[in-house]
This record gives C-alpha cells, sequence and structure tokens, in this order.
C-alpha cells in the first residue's frame, strides 16, 4: 500500500474498501394473541408492525388457531366451526383425535 504525507500524519494514496453489510431481506415473528382480544390484538400489531413492513416488502400473514377440548368437543361446534373454516377459504383446518 502506498502512503502519502497529509499535514502531520499519513494516509493511505489509494482509498480502503470497506465491506458493506447487506442488509436484513426477511422478518419472521411469531406472538400468542388473547383469545378474547384477538381484534383489538390483532389492530395493534397491524398498526405497529406490518404498516411499516408493507412500506417496503412483500407481506404475508397468517393466523393460526389451537384448540383442545379435554372432553370433546360438542357436535354443534364442530359442524358450525367446520362450515364457517369452510365459507371463510380457511387453507387448512379441522377435528382430530389426539
Amino acid at each position: 500500500m502506498n502512503w502519502t504525507a497529509a499535514g502531520d500524519y499519513y494516509t493511505p494514496a489509494e482509498p480502503l474498501t470497506t465491506t458493506k453489510l447487506q442488509p436484513p431481506r426477511r422478518f419472521y415473528a411469531a406472538v400468542d394473541l388473547d383469545p378474547e382480544r384477538v381484534g383489538l390484538d390483532a389492530a395493534r400489531i397491524a398498526e405497529e408492525v406490518i404498516v411499516h413492513l408493507l412500506s417496503c416488502a412483500d407481506v404475508k400473514v397468517s393466523l393460526d388457531i389451537q384448540a383442545r377440548s379435554p372432553e370433546g368437543f360438542p357436535e354443534d361446534v364442530v359442524r358450525i366451526v367446520n362450515e364457517n373454516s369452510r365459507d371463510l377459504r380457511f387453507s387448512n383446518s379441522g377435528f382430530e383425535p389426539e
């Protein structure tokens, strides 16, 4: 490397090359929501996180629902939830024995 005098100190004659770090390219998150406040919690997440991501990225949001009933789900609940899940076009849903 060649050095040149600059006042009372020496500096490199050629600029030093620096390695620029690549910015992050992916964001991910998982959060548990209070089932009695899902709407409020989801709205807050949308306002405080998702809206910022939408300004610079393609964003996908999924809702994961898990429910367990020690005694088993009543027949009417199974029917209603299955019908509503189908109407709401859930990509994957169902009931199963453990």
